[in-house]
């Protein structure tokens, strides 16, 4: 299937990169096998389309045969109770590869569809005296309503 995925591409040494590559997902593995640096592979990206389109069809390769690998482990887990490998880390593993397929789905809460605020205007200062005046009796309202907060949380806790 490789082959033909790849058949666009001449250089014989891109070509066996691109092989390699959809086999193991492993970048420099890949990249020591035909003897290149990863540098080398990165320039190859960035200056050849057809080898950016192969290396990204390489990688989705081998992410679909990994994924497909994990389920299928997944499914003998659920029949089998000998197994090398744990099953959350394959979960995670799983999860991590396709994360739409194996979220954490949040429960559905209903909110109300109507929601009304009520926010706090200070009145109309007259010079900034005044205004200075008015602040700080609006924070020292504030500060005494949370205080009285805390102390009703901490009687309950004591309960």
């Amino acid at each position: 299937m490789e082959s033909e995925l790849f058949q666009e591409i001449k250089d014989p040494k891109k070509k066996l990169f691109l092989k390699r590559f959809a086999e193991s997902g492993n970048l420099t593995r890949s990249a020591d096998e035909i003897k290149v640096g990863r540098w080398c592979i990165w320039n190859w990206r960035r200056q050849d389309d057809q080898f950016r389109e192969a290396y990204d069809a390489a990688e989705e390769i081998f992410r679909f045969s990994y994924v497909n690998e994990l389920e299928r482990e997944l499914q003998k887990r659920a029949t089998t109770v000998d197994a090398p490998m744990s099953t959350v880390a394959l979960f995670f593993a799983l999860k991590g590869e396709l994360p739409d397929k194996y979220r954490e789905k949040a429960p559905d809460y209903h909110l109300p569809t109507k929601i009304t605020l009520e926010l706090a205007v200070p009145p109309y200062a007259k010079n900034a005296e005044e205004f200075e005046e008015i602040s700080r009796k609006l924070l020292a309202e504030h500060a005494e309503t949370e205080t009285g907060t805390e102390n009703r949380a901490e009687d309950t806790d004591n309960l």
